[in-house]
């Protein structure tokens, strides 16, 4: 790098650069400075055996070199023979493996490489000043200091060749191969030219090396020595060593930039301390047209986008420049990937940056998934002239072959439908000025008032002939008033006895009520008698009027009797004697035999029993009616002694005949009300109540006939109907005019529907065939995004084509020798190379070296900006003419790294290095992606979002977690989570119980659900370690997991929180990995939690899993005390307590043994204790890399087998006995050990809230009716929700996953207003079709809740959702007030 200046300030217009280049220039040395800290040494000019770790294969058996040189693969014990130097090498090559994997997939880096041979030499650098020294990672970088100088001496690798290092199957060895050809170190080249004039950028030395078939550095190493001979300290020896390199430091000059744009100048400002003011970002304004106002012919999105991501699709389009808050699960990828296709389309050359590599290969997925990955240009260091031109043919043929897609049907289609739908929704909100209000404000109004329990629910329609009395309305309602005042509704009135009576006039009022009082004395004197006679016969008395008259008669009856018989005739049944003086055939008949002589005996019986002197004519007949008196006697009698009769009871009688003519008269009088009819039937004390109540209620009696001549002459102006409704009702007198005014406009505003068009659609069905229209024909627009992009490419390409000859001769030409090396692509047909693969990605990190300085770039794209240091991005940035950063600056930070591992711990102080994020937020508006796609459990999310992204995210719910219960996020306490302080640690760090049961978890997941991926991710390195070690000492022992754990795209990992970045997969452990000492002591810090970076460490750590999180920790949160804990730390105890709060506590469940035991197979589980540098199960196997210290062993113990399991040799995993609890082989692993039973209370779930629209509330109400649980505001997200507790739901859209056989598949129903002001809003796109996508995807049957819909027919729309639910679609009554009406109540 050439010299330049430490100042950051632009340099001046009369600067000699500026005057050279008309343009201003600028310094941004002070920020890629940063680069040096982030990096760490330059291995390529700095490598030594004794710091950095590498394989030495120098002194090896010479045939391993030699199967190795020629490209093949070769084991390591192979090439060294000698056990120790085996041992070393294979300690090393695990350490190597874990940095490889490191550089990989955090930085973009490929960079194993076999080092040929090594030069060293020295070079006299200035002294660095006091101010301007930068450690020992600038050493080798010119400065400007005093005039005493420094010696440094420079060790470089001559020759680097690409390697691999594969771990074989046995676990003990390792398979080397050199899989590229070598050349020669850029670093060393660069270096000897600008220091020593020495040219090695023929590449005609390091063509030397393949004089034969195999790799020989032989002549490289002795042509080296003699051009560089005159190098002061030149020595070069053949040396063969296996480590990590990469080209870091070879950073274009970043003196005199020119200031192309005001990123640029700004970006140069903030370090400046010679410029006055900092730069404020300006804010930016969207000019796009609303969307659904845009011509679908010249829109073109790739993939679906909601707002926000549309609004960073519509600023890059307007080029402008600015970052995207992106928190995980907003999009990141998709808004990036639409981005960058709405660029192309303009014409526009892209080059996205993404340091991880998961990042970019998420993005290259993205336009491979859409047939477009011959857009896109993969750099790196090892693309060869041979890639680029097969790319560059694919390219071709794509272009040749493409054809302008036919889309004008389909794009006549989605106008007509949008406009539709959008001219309904502006018609439903739109205010008519007449009455100032608008079509869904007038519905409202009148559904408020059915809203209230105490509200007017008439159903009744008025008529086309009473609207149009609207001159009478006045007169009406101050009729239907008065007639309420007089109490013609009101509950009281229409309740009162009199009530229904056919009184017309003032007499017959007052004759009535004289009878009724008449009738109250005369009860009187008959209950006296009553008394009289009942205590004298012992008999109780009857009930009513009609009891007593039958009391009477018998009375009567008795006492006739007792005249012809003694009283001793009612001592016994006389049956027998009944029997003996019948006639034969009555005998016969009733199938008694009996002899003669019984026959002469009774009779002379019952001939005892007449009085003296009184003759019977008919005896028999006169015993039967001597029996039924004894009979009803006995039934009413108190006693069993014979029957007397009071000498009243012929007075008695008469006044109870006299009373009942009375009463008859007054159900007379009363004929037509519900008191008249059942006066008979009632008991004495409720009559006398009837009749008190009668005489009391005469204001009532009073207001009948004024009341009766009101009524008809309503009915008589066609309210028949609706006086009978406020009758049937008992309306309150105060209710009537709400009543009158609710049916009055209701029907005005069906009337208005139907007249004037006051909707578009005024019916459901029709509003839903539109809207399944719209979804069909905008998901065929977007789908047909990429072959239009397809076809824009091709017509540039084509022009392109006749308007540079020359260049599409060059490019042909080298397209034919099947080489077209990038910079001489560039360089001779760089527009016809844009034109074909106008998508660049690389990692920042090999940018310098992959493109040519003097390249110029239309737009930059970063991705995971938050991680990525700007003094990476800045050599892009510099030559782009816009920049859109992605990042999340909750996440992460750059954290400095070295490219070599080192053979010690490092001590330099760690230096502040920006991010690429943070410091163009300093300069550039920003934007942020609001809608999380990811599930997440809510209480998470709620704290997520409150405390790091300032309450803008929103999310839509699970579905499944509302009727399978939520297991999104999960704690499980372990017990016995002891340990000691190990020196040099702070903490109780990886306690065994917890690394067991983390263990056990693994392999139960593994064993169960196979199908989903799994990571364990830990604040403590040394505990992901533990775990790592562990699992490995398990797999040995179970083979029937190894297919889980083998290598692949999200293969199983273990990792601490600095290795997670990037990092996703669908079950994620989240140990804490700390625990109590054995004196029950729990100190406040949580390793990486509780550091600078702890509060981004716990997003990160918490939002790894795509389903679900499970948090193991061997603390509770009530045994921390908050205010000693710190950054992260603290976040996870409040997590943990609304955790608990909600009840997510995990049931551990013991999983069956883990290691066989064979004898003393047992003490293999000493190593399964062991840590590694990185705690990083790695993307191959759980393994154990490079240890710094002997970790804690995991001691093993037996464990008794449970009874009632089948015998099966005895596996088992470590220490401490497990509580006595069993499993079920199928038992789903992430579930407690009970699955929850969701029992709701629907009517308490329906009044919970009152929404605030009146439509949704009353649709609640029905809902509940039939059965269904309904809930308002779900999570703040949906209006409504209703679901079942058992019936079986059928599927109308929404993505629900496998249940077990036999259980019910209950899908929920979100029910979306289309009257909430958050609804108008969205563009059609979002409200018809994204938003009910993704609640469809979350588990959801969405249904769009039409208001005119649910106006009109509110149980038509409580029947369709019903029928999802499987439930009855209707209540099976005639509902609340059994109207019986589809219509609104």
């Amino acid at each position: 790098m050439s010299p330049s200046s430490e100042s950051g300030a632009p340099v001046p217009h009369g600067s000699a650069s500026s005057h050279r280049s008309g343009q201003e220039t600028v310094s941004l040395q002070a920020w890629t400075r940063q680069m040096d800290a982030y990096t760490g040494p330059d291995t390529l000019l700095d490598f030594n055996q004794v710091d950095n770790v590498c394989i030495d294969l120098t002194e090896a058996n010479s045939s391993g070199q030699a199967q190795l040189m020629m490209g093949r693969p070769t084991r390591l014990s192979t090439i060294m023979r000698e056990q120790a130097g085996l041992q070393r090498a294979s300690r090393a090559a695990r350490i190597l493996r874990t940095k490889i994997h490191e550089l990989s997939a955090q930085h973009g880096l490929d960079a194993a490489y076999l080092a040929a041979g090594t030069a060293s030499w020295l070079q006299a650098e200035p002294r660095p000043r006091a101010e301007d020294a930068q450690g020992p990672h600038e050493a080798g970088e010119r400065g400007h200091g005093d005039r005493h100088s420094t010696q440094r001496r420079f060790i470089a690798p001559v020759l680097l060749a690409p390697v691999t290092i594969r771990p074989r199957s046995d676990g003990d060895d390792f398979d080397l191969q050199i899989v590229g050809p070598a050349q020669l170190n850029p670093a060393m080249v660069r270096r000897l030219l600008a220091d020593h004039g020495v040219d090695l950028t023929t590449g005609e030395i390091s063509r030397l090396a393949y004089g034969t078939r195999r790799l020989d550095p032989a002549p490289v190493l002795e042509s080296l020595r003699m051009v560089a001979s005159e190098v002061p300290g030149m020595h070069v020896e053949h040396r063969l060593l296996v480590s990590t390199f990469a080209d870091l430091h070879d950073r274009p000059a970043d003196e005199h930039v020119p200031a192309r744009t005001d990123v640029i100048r700004d970006l140069a400002r903030l370090k400046s301390t010679a410029v006055g003011k900092i730069p404020q970002p300006q804010p930016l304004q969207n000019r796009s047209a609303p969307l659904d106002q845009r011509d679908p012919d010249s829109e073109l999105l790739l993939l679906d986008a909601d707002s926000s991501q549309q609004e960073v699709v519509d600023l890059a389009t307007q080029g402008d420049s600015f970052v995207v808050t992106a928190a995980p699960g907003t999009g990141q990828i998709a808004t990036a990937v639409n981005t960058v296709g709405a660029l192309v389309a303009q014409g526009r050359s892209v080059l996205v940056l993404g340091e991880r590599r998961a990042a970019l290969a998420d993005f290259h997925r993205g336009f491979e998934m859409l047939g477009l990955s011959s857009s896109v240009l993969q750099l790196g260091s090892h693309l060869t002239g041979e890639d680029v031109a097969g790319q560059l043919v694919e390219s071709i043929t794509r272009a040749e072959r493409a054809q302008e897609p036919d889309l004008r049907a389909l794009h006549n289609r989605l106008r007509s439908v949008r406009d539709l739908l959008a001219g309904h929704m502006e018609a439903l909100h739109r205010q008519r000025p007449r009455v100032e209000a608008s079509a869904y404000q007038a519905m409202q109004a009148l559904a408020e008032l059915t809203s209230r329990p105490d509200g007017p629910t008439t159903r009744v329609r008025f008529s086309r002939g009473v609207l149009d009395a609207a001159a009478h309305r006045a007169e009406i309602t101050r009729q239907l008033e008065r007639a309420a005042e007089l109490g013609a509704f009101d509950a009281a009135t229409l309740d009162g006895p009199w009530e229904g009576a056919r009184l017309v006039n003032d007499e017959e009022t007052r004759q009535a009520r004289h009878l009724a009082q008449s009738l109250l004395l005369e009860l009187t004197t008959l209950e006296t008698g009553m008394r009289t006679v009942m205590s004298v016969s012992g008999m109780r008395a009857g009930a009513t009027i009609p009891e007593w008259g039958q009391q009477l008669r018998l009375l009567q009856e008795v006492e006739s009797s007792l005249r012809s018989f003694t009283p001793d005739i009612f001592d016994r049944p006389v049956t027998d004697l009944i029997a003996a003086t019948a006639a034969s055939s009555w005998r016969r008949d009733h199938a008694i035999e009996m002899s003669g002589l019984q026959r002469s005996r009774l009779r002379k019986a019952a001939k005892e029993y007449i009085r003296p002197g009184v003759h019977l004519s008919d005896l028999h007949a006169s015993l039967v009616k001597v029996q039924s008196e004894r009979d009803r006697w006995r039934s009413w009698s108190t006693t069993i002694e014979k029957p007397e009769i009071s000498d009243a009871v012929d007075d008695v009688a008469e006044i109870q005949q006299r009373f009942i003519e009375d009463l008859e008269g007054l159900m007379i009088a009363l004929e037509g009300s519900r008191t008249g009819g059942g006066l008979l039937e009632l008991d004495v004390a409720e009559l006398r109540e009837v009749l008190t109540q009668l005489i009391d209620d005469e204001a009532n009696l009073e207001t009948i006939p004024e009341r009766t001549l009101l009524l008809e002459g309503l009915r008589d102006r066609g309210l028949g109907e609706f006086v009978e409704d406020l009758t049937s009702r008992r309306v309150p007198g105060h209710r009537v005019a709400e009543e009158f005014d609710l049916a009055w406009w209701q029907s005005s505003l069906e009337a208005m529907a139907a007249d004037d068009g006051l909707l578009p659609m005024t019916d459901g069905s029709s509003l839903r065939r539109a809207e399944q229209d719209f979804r069909r024909a905008d998901s065929a627009h977007i789908s047909s995004g990429p072959q239009r992009l397809i076809w824009a490419q091709a017509q540039r390409w084509r022009r392109l084509l006749r308007e540079q000859p020359e260049a599409a001769g060059e490019l042909r030409d080298m397209l034919r020798q099947g080489s077209a090396p990038l910079p001489q692509l560039l360089k001779a047909c760089g527009d016809l190379t844009r034109a074909l693969a106008p998508v660049w990605t690389a990692s920042p990190l090999v940018l310098s070296a992959a493109l040519p300085d003097d390249l110029e770039i239309d737009a930059v794209v970063v991705l995971d900006g938050e991680s990525t240091p700007l003094a990476a991005v800045l050599p892009a940035v510099t030559r782009a003419r816009q920049v859109v950063v992605f990042g999340d600056p909750a996440l992460g930070r750059p954290q400095p790294f070295t490219v070599a591992p080192m053979t010690g711990e490092s001590s330099g102080p760690v230096t502040e290095v920006d991010s690429a994020f943070d410091a163009l937020s300093r300069v550039v508006d920003r934007r942020q992606l609001r809608v999380l796609y990811r599930d997440m459990d809510a209480h998470l999310f709620d704290q997520l979002n409150a405390d790091f992204y300032g309450g803008q995210l929103t999310r839509l719910p699970s579905g499944a977690a509302l009727t399978e219960g939520d297991s999104r996020l999960e704690v499980e306490y372990v017990a016995d989570g002891y340990g000691e302080l190990a020196a040099g640690h702070e903490g109780v760090q990886s306690p065994n119980a917890e690394v067991r049961r983390v263990v056990q978890l693994v392999i139960r997941h593994a064993r169960l659900h196979p199908e989903r991926s799994l990571a364990v991710v830990t604040p403590s390195a040394r505990h992901a370690a533990r775990v790592a070690q562990g699992v490995s000492a398990v797999l040995g022992q179970r083979p029937e997991l190894a297919e889980f754990f083998r290598p692949g795209p999200e293969s199983f990992r273990v990792v601490d929180l600095h290795r997670a970045v990037g990092l996703q997969r669908d079950t994620v452990i989240f140990s804490v990995g700390f625990g109590r000492t054995d004196h029950d002591r729990v100190l406040p810090y949580l390793g990486q939690l509780s550091d600078r970076d702890g509060r981004r460490g716990f997003v990160l750590g918490m939002t790894r899993s795509r389903l679900n999180t499970i948090v193991v920790s061997s603390i509770r949160p009530e045994e921390l005390e908050p205010s000693s804990l710190h950054n992260g730390a603290r976040d996870l105890h409040r997590l943990l307590l609304r955790i608990e709060e909600a009840g997510h506590i995990r049931i551990g469940a013991a999983d069956e043994p883990l290691l066989a035991q064979k004898d003393e197979r047992q003490e293999d589980l000493q190593d399964a204790a062991g840590t590694s540098e990185a705690g990083d199960a790695g993307a191959e196997a759980p393994e154990a890399e490079a240890a710094h210290e002997p970790p804690e062993p995991v001691e093993a113990a037996e464990r008794p087998e449970a009874q009632d399991r089948p015998k099966r040799p005895h596996l088992s995993l470590v220490g401490a006995q497990e509580p006595a609890r069993t499993e079920q082989d199928d038992e789903p692993a992430a579930e407690p050990a009970t699955q929850p039973i969701l029992v709701h209370d629907p009517m308490e779930l329906a009044d919970a809230a009152v929404h605030e629209d009146a439509l949704v509330q009353d649709l609640s109400r029905r809902l509940v009716q039939r059965g269904a649980a309904v809930r308002h505001h779900h999570e703040d997200a949906i209006d409504l929700i209703a679901w079942s507790e058992t019936a079986e739901s059928l599927s109308a859209g929404a993505v629900v996953g496998q249940r077990s056989s036999g259980d019910p598949v209950r899908i929920p129903v979100a029910v979306v207003s289309d009257g909430t002001e958050q609804v108008a809003r969205m563009s059609v796109r979002e409200r018809s079709r994204l938003r009910p996508q993704q609640l469809e995807r979350s588990g959801w049957n969405h249904l769009t809740l039409w208001t005119i819909e649910v106006f009109t027919q509110p149980d038509a729309v409580a029947g369709l959702i019903c029928r999802y639910l499987g439930l009855p679609a209707d209540t099976g009554t005639t509902g609340v007030d059994g109207a019986g009406t589809t219509g609104r109540s």
